[in-house]
């Protein structure tokens, strides 16, 4: 449940634009686990709760008050592009962790890196790298 929280919650930040893929079509779904599992509980606590904000927020954004999940298109696009500019700091302080935790998926699969003509990354040994 908390996964599926956080992927409605990130993949809006990270549509499809022009000739770059989105974030849904560079596997963002299975990216989001690992993100989970890899990062620390202040962290995790911090991009579940913003993943929480972005589903209760509509009312202070586009002040419509429903839950995100019952946004159709349009609406959810504005509800993100609000909650990202918004003016109170809290609200647009959940948009960012939401955008680091999809940036952090989207800048290092290699779809994107070749767009952007830079070498892909090695495969991630899964581990802590110490040196």
């Amino acid at each position: 449940m908390i996964r599926s929280l956080v992927h409605f919650s990130v993949t809006p930040f990270f549509p499809a634009e022009g000739e770059l893929p989105g974030g849904e079509e560079l596997g963002l779904r299975a990216f989001i686990p690992q993100m989970l599992e890899d990062s620390s509980w202040l962290l995790w606590i911090g991009i579940v709760a913003s993943s929480a904000a972005y589903v209760a927020c509509p009312l202070f954004t586009i002040y419509c008050p429903v839950p995100a999940f019952f946004l159709s298109g349009d609406r959810l696009n504005a509800h993100t592009e609000a909650m990202a500019d918004h003016n109170n700091y809290t609200i647009r302080q959940a948009a960012f962790l939401l955008k680091m935790v999809g940036g952090l998926h989207w800048a290092r699969t290699d779809a994107i890196r070749n767009k952007w003509h830079l070498q892909p990354y090695e495969a991630d040994p899964d581990g802590w790298r110490v040196r």
